[in-house]
């Protein structure tokens, strides 16, 4: 597949999103909506279906959740015994949802997509099928059956709450929680139950992550600090100490567990920084830090350039850092080096609200025709597109072959010219 300059566009919303998340192998879910004025805009969530299209990559609408009262800020996805459980962040609540696969046809559902809570597949412009009047066959996609189950206010501030970050631990067994008052909310599940609360920050909690194993937490906050802390009792386990930048010119503004597969997984903890003021013709670039997890220290930070990172994640097998920024621009970082592998320049015409990288399994390869890495990105633009990295071990055997090919022609020429 030849690379796309601004990213291959999977699809358009019809509202604002602001967050997206896989779910399992082939789908994806984002989420958003106009707010609670009365625009016109719905609040929804919608799921999509990749499949491989000849050539390309597409997604297929399979559902669309509507007709909520306020759009969905943030959200985090978990697999469990019962399908997957979505956790979405709406002002200052959490509403919960179980996600369960069932099959839909085209037919069943292409006359229900208007204006409905639970809707059908939508195909992409261009490519809807004809229907052949010589076979009956139905194309069948994998939809969901949505069930809210509950909602818990997770943010108390005065000025009206406002959750902006969830996340779930790798074995679902904790939820966190923070927004607009600074406290860290841990909950249990599946039964929702809060077994701490913690006022972490004197300003508004940004991001935060789950270790890996679930025993800590690391938040990171507008009041230019990022701590972490103990799941178990609540107690503060040390502050970041970030020495690279001065901490007057610069805030943290993201972090992410990432953990590489193997006999021995090593885990290591990121973070972003930007500069708290944008001013004059040159604004400070912005950063990556790595860190060891265990000791907790810097132990190497990129310039990641003075586009302001809006959005970041790592993959889930460790070895990727996605960022997206305020320009639209996208990049992929090598986890362990820090040097950028991939970039695209206002891949969205406005800022970046959500990215994701899809899983590394076998299947979402095939899906993706096999590239190295794949990484979806939504905008307030409401586009959602895909940017993909060759495999390269495939790259690197087109240039064995072609060598060999070259090196045998130069052997018969030279064959040739001496009468052999």
């Amino acid at each position: 597949m030849a690379p796309k300059k601004k990213g291959l566009l999977l699809g358009h919303l019809e509202f604002p999103p602001y967050a997206v998340n896989a779910v399992g192998d082939r789908h994806f879910i984002v989420a958003g909506g106009g707010g609670t004025a009365k625009t016109g805009v719905p609040n929804a969530f919608e799921i999509f279906q990749l499949r491989c299209d000849r050539a390309d990559v597409e997604a297929r609408s399979v559902l669309k959740f509507s007709d909520l009262e306020c759009a969905i800020m943030n959200t985090a996805v978990h697999e469990n015994e019962k399908g997957f459980m979505l956790a979405a962040g709406m002002e200052e609540n959490c509403r919960f949802y179980n996600l369960k696969h069932k099959v839909i046809t085209l037919e069943d559902t292409e006359d229900k997509h208007k204006d409905t809570k639970d809707s059908a597949v939508r195909q992409r412009k261009g490519k809807q099928s004809q229907p052949d009047s010589k076979s009956k066959e139905v194309e069948k996609l994998v939809s969901f059956q949505v069930d809210p189950f509950k909602t818990i206010q997770t943010d108390f501030h005065g000025d009206g709450g406002f959750q902006k970050v969830v996340q779930i631990s790798l074995d679902g067994k904790i939820l966190a929680t923070g927004g607009a008052d600074g406290f860290l909310r841990i909950w249990k599940l599946p039964e929702l139950k809060r077994l701490q609360e913690i006022e972490a920050h004197e300003g508004e909690i940004e991001d935060l992550s789950i270790s890996p194993d679930g025993n800590q937490i690391v938040t990171v906050s507008h009041d230019k600090h990022s701590s972490v802390w103990n799941t178990k009792d609540g107690s503060k386990h040390q502050e970041l100490n970030w020495k690279g930048k001065s901490n007057s010119a610069y805030r943290f503004r993201s972090c992410r567990y990432g953990v590489t597969k193997g006999p021995k997984p090593e885990v290591t903890l990121y973070t972003t920084h930007i500069p708290v003021t944008r001013a004059g013709k040159h604004p400070l670039p912005c950063y990556i830090t790595l860190w060891d997890s265990a000791k907790l220290v810097a132990k190497k930070s990129a310039n990641v350039g003075g586009e302001v990172v809006s959005a970041f994640e790592v993959s889930d097998d460790g070895l990727y850092l996605g960022l997206g920024t305020i320009n639209g621009s996208i990049a992929i970082y090598i986890a362990f080096s820090l040097q950028c592998l991939h970039q695209v320049r206002e891949a969205h015409s406005i800022f970046i609200t959500g990215i994701e990288f899809l899983p590394s399994t076998s299947t979402a390869q095939a899906i993706t025709f096999g590239h190295d890495v794949s990484l979806l990105s939504v905008s307030v633009d409401k586009q959602i597109k895909i940017h993909q990295v060759p495999t390269r071990g495939s790259i690197s055997a087109v240039w064995v072959l072609l060598g060999a090919f070259i090196i045998m022609c130069a052997i018969f020429w030279f064959l040739a010219t001496i009468g052999l």
